[in-house]
């Protein structure tokens, strides 16, 4: 089962359009990463959940004034991050607000239960891109003891890499530049 980010709106009027699109990506084994209303954007947060996720379903609704930024901020995000991206947009909308390189399907509010075979196939075209088993994410060793053993590594990484920039430029014929001048944090 692939982890997606599910980005919709949380409207009441949306209400019904995000219930359809989360039974339909559930049915087709996708399962739906919500991340809560806020009123304000925590990019940082946003791309950790990102990349947690397998990909991206997207559903852009009608609003008075456009879309909501909050979506489409979420959409750049994700092909910032080369994800996978599926996005379905209301037929009220401009066929030229999602380029057209992007997975898309249209619906319609007043019929988007008849549309049930279009958007399971535009789903199962986004399940093969992610293929059936996403490989496994990076962990990194759990054998560190604590934090002050990791302060101590990257304090000796950083004198490492300085005194190994300062070599280098010395070996040039440069004047060998003093280590404080190479960086501001002076460990």
């Amino acid at each position: 089962m692939n982890l997606v980010y599910f980005s919709h709106s949380y409207r009441k009027e949306d209400a019904d359009v995000v219930g359809y699109f989360g039974r339909l990506l559930r049915s087709e084994n996708l399962l739906p990463s919500l991340d809560p209303p806020s009123d304000s954007v925590n990019a940082a947060k946003l791309e950790r959940h990102l990349n947690s996720s397998d990909g991206m379903v997207s559903v852009l609704t009608q609003r008075i004034g456009g879309v909501s930024p909050h979506i489409l901020f979420e959409i750049a995000l994700c092909l910032t991050a080369r994800k996978p991206l599926i996005v379905f947009v209301e037929d009220s909308l401009s066929e030229k607000l999602v380029p057209t390189r992007i997975l898309q399907s249209r619906f319609s509010r007043k019929s988007f239960l008849r549309q049930v075979r279009t958007h399971r196939h535009a789903l199962q075209i986004f399940k093969a891109y992610l293929g059936e088993s996403p490989p496994p994410r990076y962990q990194p060793s759990t054998s560190r003891r604590s934090s002050s053993h990791s302060f101590r590594h990257s304090v000796s990484d950083t004198t490492f890499f300085r005194q190994l920039a300062v070599q280098s430029i010395s070996g040039q014929g440069g004047a060998v530049p003093v280590a404080h001048r190479l960086s501001r944090d002076n460990p």
